[in-house]
């Protein structure tokens, strides 16, 4: 699975979707119009910035998509 997420996202902007409520959040990774990824968290801030820094953006580095 990790190398198709590799192969949509490769040289293609990304967006990340951000829809909120008091109890959880809900996440939507698009990429060439396409749904990378999908997820739902806690409604919390330590919880959004934990997802983006430790595996969406270290993905996204690691794939050469982001400097």
């Amino acid at each position: 699975m990790k190398q198709m997420i590799e192969y949509r996202v490769k040289g293609q902007p990304v967006f990340i979707g951000l829809e909120d409520s008091k109890r959880t959040w809900k996440l939507c990774v698009r990429s060439g119009n396409q749904i990378v990824h999908e997820l739902g968290i806690p409604a919390s801030f330590d919880n959004l910035i934990e997802y983006l820094m430790l595996r969406t953006l270290a993905h996204f580095t690691k794939s050469g998509i982001l400097v």
